[in-house]
């Protein structure tokens, strides 16, 4: 790394650092690859250096990146050299190596004798640079150098190398130690792109981060500072868990537990662990199920968590109690031994905390209670125990269930009870108006403790001292009177005894004269006797009436009435009667003053407001003095009548007023009292008449305010303004000025603006105020304005939802408000979404309108119909909001598209049962069983002859004449004919067996399939097809056999486990024909055509119902195959292939039932090309009763061709989008295998069975035929 050199005086330097340096660089002719620069320079010169006696130090090129930051500093003593003498002393510097060793004096420093080194500064590497140098030196041997550099590496992109926790909860918060290099000026942690709630920077290796919440899963952890961004690898990658559930607990100890063991069971959520902690220990891992031994007796908690991946669930925790120990002997505390104690009796004691007591009584039990925490049990016995002695005895039972050993008995006695005293009755007498003490001791016998009131008197008071009762009577009552008390004592109470008082009477009153002055005409005079007698009375009365006047008596008050006009002198006399008596007649003088003549006062301004009729009726000013017989108008007002009213029922003098109509303000007259002693002065009257405010009308249309002018129809004033006394019923009013403005109401929703809607219709009654015109005195009496308000209707926010393509109908007035209603409109559809039909209903004059919204195509949204409704009053604009949802795609719902699939299903194998019945026949026919009749049972209906026996048959394939045949045979009576000539030719000519040309043969053959296809499990098949064939055929020559055929076939499938079903009927017609080639190489051909006809039905999971559908179809098939036909010794084989094609057209069908979930079906081809190859194996065994045939075929097959897709429609939808429902797969090779056995009696019968399954990648399917057959 670097070079440290002992120069001897004279040395020679070797190379130039630059033009005339005068250094020589040891060593250091090229630069070498080296270490990173920043590590090299903190290696070396990190620590300082000091260099002396002819020593320097160099530092071989150093490879610095940019932003490297050098720091270096260094003094130097002891240097001689002269000013222009560079390096003969010590001095520091740093080059940049050039290419051709030329060098930038980045820093170059030295020493002289006269100045000293003293140098420090940083030095930031501008670009990656591979050649640094450090250097520095002492070329004289008094001089040092001391130096200290070091570097800063340029500030890098982050890096992490751990982090602790890796894993956290999916909820974040969690705190990660994230460690790695760089962190200095970082300015951003996220986890999985999302910013971690906070972080702290601790140092440039360590950061302090809160995770954010992120799904569950592993996220990588991104730091950047100023340099960039880490890059991802394992360490920087966070897993994010969510947090496992608390376990649940399944099995526990009982809470209170008589067993020292405990197990515990739980449930985890997949992959967490169980974390256990026992009475506040340490959480430990655990599994279930759990046990703990030994526990000491008490109460024990269990807490438990799930863990995941350091991520812990919420703790939970189960308490429970180990009582394995009986507990002791309860102790009664209450009563002692011994003791008396009265009833009602309580016991008490201590026992065991939380338990309980069955205490005993003379043996018997008594009761039970339960014992506090602190360990006390009290039970009170509620009904009284009879006196006697008595032992108590108690036994504790704890928690658990055990019991204590029985306490000692406490023995206690109940004494006898004591007597109640007695109480009598007692009297006494009062004074008028006084108290009286009365002593009730004396009538009380027994012992006695205390003495209550019972009942308290009805005209006094009560009060008690002891057994003495004080009695004071109400104020002015004297008779008898009584009250009731008792007597308690330690026996109890005595019964109520009856206390009489008799108060005394009152002494009669005396009743005195008295001088009285009345005034003239007075209308009553009261005069107040009350001072003039002395002692009780209750009532006065008038023995002498006046001569010139009348008196009335009310208590101490009698009125004198002077007679009218009199005055002068008047007496009567009077008394007064008590208690005691009625006291002498006393008289009352009387002086009735004599008239003046009458003045009066003109009275203040009267406010009047004019009656029911108008006029208003006011008192005239009474006189101030004198005496007032009439009144006259002296002036008559300027705006309205008067009339002068005499006293009547009581009523004074009165001015009858009544304004002008249409007058409000001030009006005046003049009046004058008449009496005995003249005429008044004349005073005037000033009436301020408010009257009545005018009623008046108007009408709103459209909701349109009013204005209303009242003043202008009014007379007088000054009008300061208007008031509303009275709200409007509906709507709202305003004053503005001398006007009143209406404005209706505005329907608003809810059932509240519904009734204001109802206000405001044509209809409904109009809407009033009431108002008053203000004077200056005050305000008029109230008018009404009414206002008939001819609304438009009020309408609600409709709001419908449908399905794509599915009209939807809306009532238009159900909702609405302000009826009746006369006309309606269709605006207009937003989007061009749709139509809307307006339909009107009611009658004329009161009309309901329904809208009938019909999406438009396949448009699915929302749509907003604007319509108008109108009633008298016009039109009200509204909108229906319809919501058209999207109809689900068909072509997804598996019952379609097994429905579908089970159909070209059924259609193929159609095709395939037939073309191989066709082609066994003539198979048959190759092998001997051609002629007569066949129910795939050979029936033979030829000439008879032994070509046509199926042992000949076989003789025949064996290559034997018939001659070689068993002597049995001949013996049959058709044993010998001319066929057996044509047989034994045929034979010796090597030539296979066919019918005789000509012969006709006529067969059935027929077969029932069933098996199960899961279409690579998307849909479960479970199907059984039935089918049958005849025909009619003939040789044509020796090679060439032809025939035609009939065929019915009949399929149900099963689709799915939820009652999806397909069932069909085929007929098909068919020509069939074979040519014998060679005598092994045949050929055979099929051709047919047929109908198909569907029944299904399907499960619709939406509408929760069957959709039923029929369906008609055509099925074209052909078959063509080569076989090579040999046999040997009884055995016949032939190897064969074949070529099928077919070519099904079902036609399109509509369902029905589902609802709107219908589908209507589009026609649909499905084309087969299929190969086939396979061998057939029969085994003919003679016998002497007939012929056993056993046969063997296996058979390859490969499917070329599909099917189309089948488009699919919704049936009530005409613009319902195609659907395109793909059929599912089917096996596209198959491997069968036939297994048939044949016996053939010699009595002509004819008995078989065949087996045939077939084995695909998704498909299983078995056959059965039975076959009986009568040659003849």
């Amino acid at each position: 790394m670097f070079n440290v050199v002992t120069a001897a005086v004279g040395w020679t330097k070797r190379a130039a650092v630059f033009a005339g340096a005068g250094l020589a660089v040891l060593g250091a002719a090229s630069a070498a690859a080296a270490s990173p620069g920043c590590d090299a320079i903190n290696d070396t010169w990190g620590g300082g250096l000091a260099l002396s006696n002819l020593n320097e130090i160099y530092q071989t090129p150093l490879s610095m990146q940019a932003g490297d930051r050098i720091s270096y500093s260094a003094t130097t003593t002891g240097s001689t050299n002269a000013a222009n003498d560079r390096y003969s002393g010590a001095g520091f510097a740093l080059y940049r190596e050039l290419p051709n060793f030329q060098y930038d004096v980045l820093l170059e420093e030295y020493a002289t004798a006269d100045a000293e080194l003293a140098l420090s500064g940083d030095y930031v590497v501008p670009a990656d640079f591979p050649a640094y140098i450090v250097y520095g030196w002492s070329n004289a041997a008094g001089a040092t150098l001391q130096a200290r550099v070091t570097c800063t590496p340029a500030p890098a992109a982050p890096t992490i190398t751990a982090l602790t926790p890796s894993s956290g909860p999916t909820e974040g918060g969690e705190s990660v130690v994230i460690t790695g290099t760089d962190f200095t000026g970082a300015t951003a942690v996220s986890f999985g792109g999302v910013a971690a709630s906070s972080f702290t920077v601790n140092s440039a290796t360590r950061i302090t981060a809160t995770t954010p919440a992120s799904p569950a899963g592993s996220v990588p952890v991104s730091i950047v500072n100023p340099q960039g961004t880490n890059t991802p690898s394992g360490a920087a990658t966070y897993t994010y868990v969510q947090r496992p559930a608390t376990p649940g607990l399944i099995s526990a100890p009982p809470l209170i537990s008589k067993s020292s063991t405990a197990t515990f069971g739980f449930s985890l959520s997949p992959g967490a662990g169980l974390q256990v902690s026992l009475d506040g220990a340490a959480f430990t891992s655990a599994s279930s199920p759990l046990s703990f031994a030994e526990l000491p007796e008490g109460t024990h908690v269990l807490r438990y968590k799930a863990v995941a991946l350091n991520v812990e669930s919420a703790p939970a925790s189960y308490t429970w109690t180990v009582d394995t120990v009986p507990p002791p002997a309860p102790v009664v505390t209450a009563p002692t031994s011994g003791a008396t104690i009265a009833n009602p009796v309580t016991f008490s004691g201590t026992a065991e905390a939380g338990g309980s007591v069955n205490l005993f009584l003379n043996g018997a039990p008594l009761g039970a209670t339960s014992v506090s925490p602190a360990g006390d049990w009290s039970f009170t016995h509620v009904s009284p125990l009879a006196s006697g002695t008595y032992v108590l005895t108690v036994q504790a039972m704890d928690a658990a269930g055990y019991l204590s050993p029985m306490s000692s008995g406490v023995p206690f006695t109940i004494p006898a009870p004591a007597l109640p005293p007695t109480a009598g009755p007692v009297a006494g007498v009062a004074p008028y108006g006084q108290a009286v003490s009365i002593d009730l001791a004396t009538g009380i016998g027994g012992d006695y403790d205390s003495v209550q009131l019972v009942t308290a008197p009805s005209h006094g008071a009560v009060s008690l001292a002891g057994a003495v009762a004080v009695y004071t009577p109400n104020s002015g009552y004297w008779g008898q009177d009584s009250f009731s008390y008792s007597a308690t004592g330690p026996g109890g109470t005595s019964a109520p005894a009856i206390v009489t008082v008799s108060v005394q009477a009152p002494a009669a009153p005396v009743a005195s004269s008295v001088n009285i002055t009345a005034p003239f005409d007075s209308s009553g005079h009261a005069i107040d006797l009350s001072t003039s007698i002395t002692g009780v009375h209750a009532s006065l009365a008038v023995v002498t009436l006046p001569a010139h006047g009348a008196v009335s008596v009310s208590g101490d008050v009698v009125t004198y009435t002077p007679a009218t006009g009199y005055f002068g002198a008047d007496s009567f006399t009077y008394t007064a009667t008590g208690p005691g008596g009625t006291s002498a007649p006393a008289t009352v003088s009387l002086t009735v003053v004599a008239p003046t003549a009458p003045d009066i006062d003109p009275p203040a301004p009267v406010v009047v407001q004019p009656g029911p009729d108008g006029t208003s009726t006011v008192a005239l000013p009474p006189a101030v003095s004198g005496v007032v017989t009439g009144y006259r108008v002296d002036s008559a007002p300027a705006h309205g009548q008067v009339v002068v009213q005499a006293p009547s029922g009581g009523s004074g003098w009165s001015l009858a007023y009544t304004p002008a109509p249409g007058f409000m303000g001030e009006d005046t007259l003049a009046v004058v009292a008449q009496g005995p002693g003249g005429e008044s002065a004349p005073a005037t009257m000033t009436f301020r008449v408010l009257g009545q405010a005018p009623d008046l009308q108007g009408l709103s249309l459209g909701g349109q305010d009013v204005v209303f002018e009242p003043t202008t129809r009014l007379t007088g004033g000054p009008f300061q303004g208007l008031v509303i006394t009275r709200q409007p019923t509906s709507g709202t009013a305003r004053v503005v000025g001398l006007t009143i403005i209406y404005t209706p109401a505005a329907p608003s929703a809810g059932p509240a603006a519904r009734r204001m809607a109802v206000a405001a219709s044509p209809s409904a009654a109009p809407a009033s105020l009431d108002y008053a015109v203000i004077l200056p005195f005050g305000q008029s009496l109230p008018g009404t304005i009414e206002v008939q308000a001819v609304a438009t209707p009020t309408l609600t926010a409709l709001t419908a939802t449908t399905l794509a393509g599915r009209p939807v109908t809306v009532s238009l007035t159900d909702t609405a408000t302000g009826g009746p209603f006369v006309g309606a409109t269709v605006v207009g559809v937003s989007n061009q979404a749709g139509t809307a039909a307006l339909i009107e209903g009611g009658v004329a004059g009161n009309r309901t309108y329904d809208v009938t919204f019909t999406p438009e195509g396949d448009f699915t949204g929302t749509a907003s119909v604007t319509y108008t409704l109108s009633n008298a009053g016009g039109p009200t604009t509204g909108v229906l909001t319809v919501t058209v949802e999207a109809r689900s795609d068909p072509s997804l719902d598996p019952e379609v598209r097994g429905l579908v699939s089970a159909q070209a299903d059924t259609a193929r194998r159609f095709a395939r049962s037939q073309a191989d019945n066709f082609h066994r026949r003539l198979e048959q026919v190759r092998r001997g069983g051609g002629a007569g009749l066949s129910n795939q049972m050979r029936l033979n209906l030829g000439d008879g002859g032994l070509n046509q026996d199926p042992r000949e048959a076989l003789r025949q394939q064996l290559g034997q004449s018939p001659s070689d045949r068993d002597d049995a045979f001949d013996r049959l009576p058709s044993a010998r004919t001319p066929a057996d000539e044509a047989s034994t030719r045929q034979a010796d000519a090597g030539e296979t067996a066919q019918p005789a040309k000509g012969g006709l043969g006529v067969w059935t053959a027929g077969a029932v399939d069933w098996g199960r296809r899961d279409a690579q499990g998307q849909r479960d098949y479970r199907f059984s097809t039935s089918g049958v064939s005849a025909g009619v055929d003939m040789a044509m020559s020796d090679r060439w056999v032809a025939g035609v055929g009939l065929g019915y076939g009949h399929d149900r499938t099963k689709v799915g486990d939820n009652g999806t079903l397909s069932e069909a009927d085929s007929y098909v017609g068919a020509l069939y024909g074979s040519w014998r080639a060679t005598d092994d190489l045949i050929v055979d051909g099929v051709l047919g055509y047929g109908s198909l006809a569907f029944d299904s039905r399907r499960w619709s999971a939406d509408a929760g119902e069957f959709a039923f559908g029929e369906r008609s179809g055509s099925v074209l098939f052909g078959s063509a195959s080569v076989a090579l036909e040999r046999s040997a010794a009884g055995l016949a084989w032939a190897p064969y292939a074949r070529v099928q094609f077919g070519k099904v057209d079902l036609d399109g069908f509509t369902e029905n039932g589902a609802g709107v979930l219908a589908l209507k079906y589009d026609s649909m081809t499905v084309d087969t090309l299929a190969t086939a190859l396979g061998a057939s194996f029969d085994w003919t065994l003679q016998r002497r009763s007939g012929l056993l045939t056993p046969s063997l075929r296996v058979e390859w097959r490969h499917e070329f061709e599909g099917a189309d897709d089948q488009t699919v429609s919704y049936a009530d939808w005409l613009a319902s989008p195609d659907y395109m429902v793909g059929l599912e797969h089917w096996a596209r090779d198959s491997l069968s295998l036939s297994l048939g056995v044949e016996w053939q009696a010699v009595s002509g019968w004819s008995y078989g069975a065949d087996y045939n399954g077939q084995a695909g990648s998704d498909l299983i399917s078995h056959g059965l035929k039975l076959r009986l057959s009568k040659a003849f």
